[in-house]
């Protein structure tokens, strides 16, 4: 089944554009829907990056950690630096660490020189089931993106960063 990417319902988006033409004064809304599209666009990307990694028994975040630590296992790696590096809070890095931790995809040791400190590395049954996952991974990978050739790459590219901008400037605080 193929997903399209479409704006709320007919209905439902005439009357908010509507009302919001009403009290704002705004003759154009066409950016609105683009901005809509946007958001119902990732949407359906995380959704379905989730169901892909689901037959890892992986989240998104917990298929990054783990290839954090496959990737750069000289490090010694905690909840903090992960989610620093990750870029989420820590409560949930800690989530994610709990999860990979259950499903045996890493431990978590006291440091030797600071027992406060716990560090994450990956179990060998984690360094097991990357070696697994990674091929089968990037074949799909492989597979489904098949048409992005270079130029679509670099079309792609360009418009996200000029979406990232945006959101930049939509986020900046004021002075």
């Amino acid at each position: 089944m193929k997903k399209v990417i479409l704006p709320p319902n007919e209905e439902v988006q005439k009357k908010i554009f509507t009302k919001i033409k009403s009290e704002n004064n705004q003759s154009d809304l066409s950016l609105l829907n683009c901005i809509t599209e946007i958001i119902q666009f990732s949407t359906i990307v995380s959704n379905s990056f989730e169901l892909h990694f689901s037959r890892y028994k992986l989240s998104q975040p917990g298929f990054l950690t783990i290839m954090l630590l496959y990737s750069d296992n000289e490090n010694d790696w905690t909840a903090i630096r992960l989610a620093k590096e990750l870029g989420v809070k820590p409560p949930t890095m800690t989530g994610i660490l709990d999860t990979l931790e259950k499903n045996d995809f890493i431990e978590r040791t006291p440091s030797k020189e600071d027992r406060r400190v716990i560090q994450v590395t990956l179990s060998k049954n984690g360094i097991k089931q990357i070696k697994k996952i990674l091929p089968d991974h990037l074949q799909r990978i492989s597979s489904a993106f098949q048409s992005f050739d270079e130029n679509l790459q670099t079309k792609q590219q360009k418009v996200f960063s000029t979406i990232l901008d945006s959101l930049e400037t939509l986020n900046r605080k004021e002075s």
